[in-house]
């Protein structure tokens, strides 16, 4: 099964297996919805994913009016 075209969501992915996984899945095609607590990891792994050029969304879910504006 490719991961072309779909929507992969990645726990952790501001390190290790979780961003490694984002970028791979990224490069395969996939959409990524990447998640991890720490904020400073994760935008570093955004920022390796938007190097890719996947479309993405960035929102916290550290503030219940960020979740809730994503529609």
């Amino acid at each position: 099964m490719s991961p072309e075209g779909k929507i992969a969501v990645v726990t952790g992915a501001g390190s290790g297996i979780g961003r490694a996984s984002a970028v791979v899945l990224a490069k395969a095609g996939a959409r990524i919805l990447a998640s991890d607590i720490d904020y400073e990891s994760a935008e570093q792994a955004v920022s390796a994913i938007e190097s890719i050029g996947v479309r993405h969304l960035r929102f916290t879910l550290t503030s219940r009016t960020r979740m809730t504006s994503c529609g």
